[in-house]
């Protein structure tokens, strides 16, 4: 039997499976060393032994409970679902749904070993964790220095003359009806205060803001986005990735013919800012 897969090039498409319709069979070439019938029966009852063994594997260790990164993990030449499947008992691969459903027979027919992409992934996740802890105990450091201390009290001296300017906002906009009611302004005048006071307190509520966030980056004691924080102090420990660890750190993972894995973190974008954050105070003690 042969032309169960072709490796020819034509229109752009590489090596791929062909449709058992174009399968060349041809019989009777040699002379058998066993009869069909006995061939037949040997070949059924190895797949019988087989089956069995793999079911009973299997049963202990479902396919599911290994793939620890079901739904994340995708071609990243075609976006098709990466599917994994055994290659021995204790062994797992992935490869590209895409090829083996025959949808796009254009995507090449690559795998990779499970292993591989869980090391991958744990590896990428255990320097997120690591960057974000230097990133923070860099900023700390620098902002208990006599410089860091000096500009947060900038900010609190900013933040407290706003706060203040906004009570005196809040305060006449609660006045207003009652100069209103008692016909000191008419309603025209009451209808344009009113609007220039909301207008004036929303404006210091976003100054307020912008000022705590800019105090924050020389706070002894800087916050990041509480929930990253609390997960990278519970799974810091971790030697290996589980189930646990990728649901809550794994956006995404691309696997791409050659074996190349590109790893999207659900924080990827914190610690860009976070290093962000450490860059910019660190060019502070350069000016």
């Amino acid at each position: 039997m042969h032309g169960k897969v072709v490796i020819e090039k034509y229109n752009n498409i590489p090596l791929h499976a062909t449709d058992p319709s174009e399968w060349v069979v041809v019989e009777n070439t040699h002379e058998s060393l066993i009869d069909k019938k006995t061939f037949e029966k040997a070949q059924e009852r190895v797949k019988e032994i087989s089956d069995a063994y793999f079911a009973k594997e299997f049963k202990k260790h479902p396919t599911n409970e290994k793939n620890l990164l079901k739904g994340k993990i995708i071609c990243g030449d075609c976006g098709k679902g990466m599917r994994l499947a055994p290659r021995t008992t204790k062994s797992y691969v992935y490869y590209c749904g895409t090829f083996s459903d025959g949808v796009n027979p254009a995507c090449s027919r690559h795998k990779i070993d499970q292993e591989d992409v869980n090391k991958a992934v744990f590896a990428q996740i255990s320097n997120h964790m690591r960057c974000c802890i230097d990133a923070l105990s860099v900023i700390r450091e620098l902002n208990s220095r006599s410089s860091g201390l000096k500009k947060y009290d900038v900010y609190e001296k900013a933040i407290t003359r706003q706060r203040r300017e906004l009570e005196k906002v809040n305060r006449k906009f609660s006045e207003l009806y009652g100069d209103y009611s008692e016909h000191l302004i008419n309603e025209s005048e009451y209808l344009t205060l009113k609007q220039q006071y909301l207008l004036k307190s929303e404006a210091l509520k976003k100054e307020i803001d912008n000022l705590l966030i800019s105090q924050n980056l020389y706070s002894k004691n800087y916050k990041i986005d509480e929930d990253w924080e609390n997960l990278i102090n519970k799974y810091l420990k971790c030697r290996k990735l589980n189930k646990e660890l990728a649901d809550a750190f794994v956006d995404k993972v691309q696997v791409f013919e050659g074996g190349r894995i590109s790893v999207n973190l659900v924080y990827d974008d914190c610690l860009e800012e976070l290093l962000q954050v450490k860059n910019k105070r660190e060019g502070d003690l350069n000016e």
